[in-house]
């Protein structure tokens, strides 16, 4: 197993979403999506830690015995590398820097072995929403058989954050 302390990259921002991370690099315009045997490594790689200590927390965590574990870490480790996402200082960071690990998702411990590993990359698209609404007056029509009840003005409602009365 590599020598270091492998470390998530300052520029990679991530949440777990249903036991998996998503991992959003900017820089890069990417975002990664990790399975959960992947996430919970994720969550070790702090800069503490060596990537055999990685490997011992992870076996502990998960309660995986797999044999074939050390070898689809080091694989996850050189893919997470590839896109930037890890580096390998010679030394730990300091202890307090990024917060406790994840603990593994009752789903992991006693399933089927997946190895971990990157699930998808895809490509971050920028959306922006402007109001195109081509209403006029009050907006929702009011009265029957319209979406408004009667006399309610309508309102822009992009992403539940404009509100802005329709002209």
């Amino acid at each position: 197993m590599r020598e270091g302390y492998p470390n998530r990259s300052d520029k990679a921002a991530w949440r777990v979403v249903a036991g998996e991370a998503v991992v959003a690099d900017p820089a890069a315009n990417r975002v990664h999506v990790l399975n959960g045997l992947a996430t919970v490594a994720w969550s070790l790689m702090d800069g503490t830690r060596t990537a055999e200590r990685v490997l011992v927390e992870l076996r502990e965590a998960t309660e995986c015995s797999n044999p074939d574990l050390e070898a689809d870490l080091t694989a996850l480790f050189a893919r997470l590398e590839e896109y930037g996402l890890i580096e390998w200082p010679g030394a730990p960071a300091a202890a307090a820097s990024y917060g406790p690990p994840l603990g593994a998702p009752a789903a992991i411990k006693g399933a089927a072995y997946e190895a971990p590993r990157v699930l998808s990359t895809e490509e971050l698209e920028v959306i922006a929403a402007v109001c195109s609404s081509t209403r006029t007056g009050q907006g929702n029509p009011p009265g029957p058989g319209g979406q408004g009840p009667p006399g309610r003005q309508g309102r822009c409602r992009t992403f539940g954050v404009c509100n802005t009365p329709f002209e």
